[in-house]
Parts: structure tokens; C-alpha cells; sequence
């Protein structure tokens, strides 16, 4: 069935569970959970998402990062690292929480120790996720660290690092003992990521298999599949209305879509009179089933052919990437839900497409995970061609509400996209000066359960 023709209604929508009015006062007061949690986010930033970065104090003279980051604790997978000359210290922005919390319990159990000193590790003000590297490592496995075989006139430590810097600071470059083979670490995955174009496309470089060093593995929560078998992922809906569109279909599901830390659904799918629903775990996909009541002979069940999800679409949910992306600022007399769909319907099955004119924004919903994140990389890669679309900003959309009488800080912080530019220095620096956070045991206990100890 195609996503791309426009919405039908249906009075098969009858046999759709509707939402009643417990349902809707539990929308209701979740709102205003959310609401309260985001006036106390504008006081304290205790209160915005949990931090990925810490601030490494009491370093040594004779540190480097590399040593630094060698240190059993300190290695979960960075997106940057900045060196604060000035004080002597290290800025560090792992790609999750779990790997900034993971630095800090290590330096309070004395772990951290260079050269005889002791290093303090502490947790500082959360920075924001650029959208644009969460795509890039999704989709290309990105990293800050490249391998290669340098080409004939690179093959010293000094000619390779003379070309690497062009990109970025370089952070440490080895080279094996007869040239073959490289690795080159930038302080930043945006330099590498840089470089990795760049270098793909010279001719001078074509032999040289430029690839990222792969992280994937290390980035969690992921299922363990030797505790798992025979769970279920994917939940399927038979018999459905042959007229009823998508977005209908999910619409009408919504509120038994729960968010519980990231994107739920990884793909979405429908043939004929039947619906797929492919969840990123095996407990999302058992709340959804237990909560749907089919009706009007409309059967759900559990899909035969349900195979672990591709480790691409974990990675996203688990950086913050969702199905869905929003847009504001949009040049809404150019613009609108038709030719917004038919923009954004290249890079995979577009479930809905809506553009509000008043206050000119836009959501766009996908089919599967990874396709909004195609559209985030091939925007950042080839922005002439959305110059419709320039000076607007672009993100990952989120649904994640706390429950009521909670304040659960979200594990995301994104950074979004302006199209054709960059954004604002003021929008992308970092805080020079760190704020001491203790990790609370609340927190402490729910980074545990999301990430091994190991």
C-alpha cells in the first residue's frame, strides 16, 4: 500500500478503538506534567535532559588525551573532546549519559590516575546533540576515528597530520611499520566526518579505503538475545478497513504507544488490509499488544518472521532519532503539506506530512527510523537541494512525556539543523564554566539498568 496518496476517510473508522475519556484525561494531565517539568527546565539546568559531558580536572603537565582516554572508564564513545588550555582541563561529550556517569563513578572510586595524579571528574552543563551527527553516525558509522592507507607521500606522522588538520584538530595519528595502514583520531566527529567526505572524493585518496572506526556496539541499551528468545518485536493488525490510510491507522493507536526512552516503533508497515508494527524491544511490543483491543473482527497477533532489528535502527533510537521530523521557521507561501510530502518522500514512505501556515512549521512522519535520518544527512550533505527550505531548522520530533507526579529528565538533548547554514554561535558553543552535578541514586539506578557495568 503506497503512503503517498492523500488521507481517505473511512466509516470503517468506527471499528478503531476511539479514545474514551479516561484516556483522553490521562492526555490531559500528562500535558500539564510535561508543561510544569519545562517551566522548571527555564530555572535550573538540573532539569533539562541528563548530561553526556563532564569536565576532567587536575591533569598533569605531561597528560595527553589519548593517555587519558585509555583509562579504564573514560572510554565509552565520544562525539568530542575540547581541551581548555587555560585551566589545564579537558571537556569531554560522550555520545550518551551513561558514558559521562560512567567517567564519574570511576574518578570517585580513585580509578583515574595519570602519571601518579589523581584526576576530578565531574558532570557539567548539558550540551546540545547535533542532529547532523547522530544521522551520520546511523547511517555511516561514524566516529572521531578513521583508518586508511595513506597514499605513497603520506606515510609519516607529519605528512599525514599535515593534510588531516585541514578538517580539524587532530588528536593522535599512528601509523604502522610499513606504511600499509593509519589511524587518525580528530577531537570531534563532525572533522572526521568532514575529512571522510572529503577524502572519498579524491582522486588521490581513491585507494585508500577511508572507513570509520565502528562503535556500534557500544552504544546502548541493547537486548540481550541469549535472554530474550522467543520474545516478540513485531505486532501485526489483520483484517483492517482496505480504505484506511496510515496515518489514520497510527493515529488511532497513539495513546497505547508507549514512549519509555526513546522512538518505540523502529519501522512501520502495511500490505494489502494488514499492518506491521516492528518495536525497538521485545517490552515496548508487549505494552502495545496488551493494550490494543481489536475491533469489528479486526484481529493482532504476533508476526512468525520476527528477526532481531538491524543494529542502524537501534543506534538511532538510542541517540534520539525518531520516525518523525519537525520544522520551524518554514516560508509557508512556498510551502505546503503536498509539496512538503513530495520533497521529503525520496528517502522512504512518508506516513504524514503537515504543515501549519499559522505558525509556520512542519511534521513529517516516516515509515522507518532510518529514513528520517537519511533526510537529515542528505539535507546537511546537499542543502542546495532543499533551498526551499533554506534558513529553517530541522529536527528529530519527539513524543516522551513524563508520567504524572514525575520529573524524569529525558535521556536526549538535539541540537537541531538550520538548512543552508549554520546555526548561531551562541546556539553551538560550549559553557566554559562547569556546574558540579552529584549523580542522584534515582538517576544513578535508571543509567544502570540502560547500561551494563562492563
Amino acid at each position: 500500500m503506497s503512503f503517498l496518496h492523500p488521507p481517505a476517510c473511512s466509516s470503517h473508522l468506527t471499528l478503531l478503538p476511539r479514545s474514551t475519556t479516561a484516556r483522553c484525561m490521562k492526555f490531559f494531565l500528562r500535558s500539564m506534567a510535561s508543561e510544569a517539568v519545562t517551566s522548571e527546565a527555564t530555572t535550573s539546568w538540573k532539569n533539562k535532559p541528563l548530561t553526556r559531558c563532564v569536565r576532567v580536572k587536575n591533569l598533569p603537565p605531561t597528560f595527553t588525551v589519548t593517555k587519558l582516554l585509555r583509562l579504564k572508564g573514560m572510554s565509552r564513545p565520544i562525539e568530542s573532546v575540547y581541551r581548555l588550555p587555560d585551566h589545564n582541563e579537558v571537556e569531554i561529550h560522550y555520545l550518551q549519559p551513561c558514558g559521562a556517569t560512567r567517567a564519574v563513578r570511576a574518578a570517585s572510586e580513585g580509578n583515574l590516575v595519570i602519571d601518579g595524579q589523581e584526576l576530578e571528574v565531574r558532570l557539567c552543563e548539558p550540551q546540545r546533540f547535533p542532529v547532523e551527527i547522530v544521522a551520520g553516525i546511523v547511517l555511516k558509522s561514524a566516529s572521531r576515528v578513521l583508518w586508511l592507507r595513506p597514499p605513497e607521500q603520506f606515510k609519516t606522522v607529519m605528512a599525514l597530520e599535515e593534510v588531516m588538520k585541514r578538517f580539524g584538530e587532530v588528536e593522535d595519528i599512528w601509523i604502522d611499520e610499513s606504511g600499509a595502514k593509519a589511524k587518525v583520531t580528530f577531537s570531534r566527529i563532525g572533522m572526521a566526518m568532514e575529512a571522510w567526505k572529503s577524502l572519498r572524493s579524491d582522486e588521490a585518496w581513491a585507494d585508500s579505503n577511508v572507513t570509520f572506526h565502528i562503535e556500534h556496539l557500544q552504544i546502548f541499551p541493547r537486548e540481550d538475545n541469549s535472554t530474550t528468545a522467543g520474545q516478540h518485536r513485531t505486532v501485526y493488525l489483520s483484517h483492517l478497513p482496505l480504505d484506511l490510510d496510515p496515518h489514520q491507522l497510527m493515529k488511532s493507536v497513539e495513546d497505547m504507544i508507549v514512549w519509555r526512552h526513546s522512538e518505540p516503533i523502529l519501522s512501520f508497515s502495511m500490505c494489502n488490509n494488514t499492518a506491521f508494527f516492528h518495536f525497538k524491544d521485545s517490552v515496548s511490543a508487549q505494552i502495545f499488544y496488551d493494550a490494543y483491543e481489536p475491533l469489528g473482527g479486526i484481529q493482532k497477533g504476533w508476526s512468525h518472521q520476527d528477526g532481531p532489528p538491524a543494529v542502524s535502527q537501534l543506534t538511532a533510537a538510542n541517540l534520539g532519532a525518531s520516525r518523525q521530523l519537525s520544522m520551524i521557521g518554514l516560508d509557508v507561501t512556498r510551502i505546503d503539506s503536498r509539496r512538503l510530502r513530495w520533497d521529503f518522500s525520496e528517502f522512504g514512505g512518508v506516513v504524514r506530512a503537515h504543515v501549519d501556515k499559522r505558525n509556520c512549521t512542519a511534521l513529517i512522519t516516516f515509515a522507518d527510523i532510518l529514513h528520517a535520518c537519511k533526510a537529515i544527512d542528505h539535507i546537511h550533505e546537499n542543502p542546495s537541494d532543499f533551498s526551499l527550505y533554506k534558513g529553517a531548522k530541522i529536527m528529530f520530533w519527539h513524543r516522551e512525556r513524563p508520567k504524572v507526579g514525575q520529573t524524569t529528565r529525558s535521556l536526549f538533548y538535539l541540537r537541531p539543523m538550520r538548512i543552508g547554514g549554520p546555526l548561531p554561535a551562541t546556539e553551538s558553543e560550549i559553557v566554559e564554566d562547569p556546574i558540579p552535578l552529584a549523580i542522584s541514586s534515582s538517576e544513578d539506578r535508571e543509567l544502570d539498568e540502560l547500561v551494563p557495568s562492563t
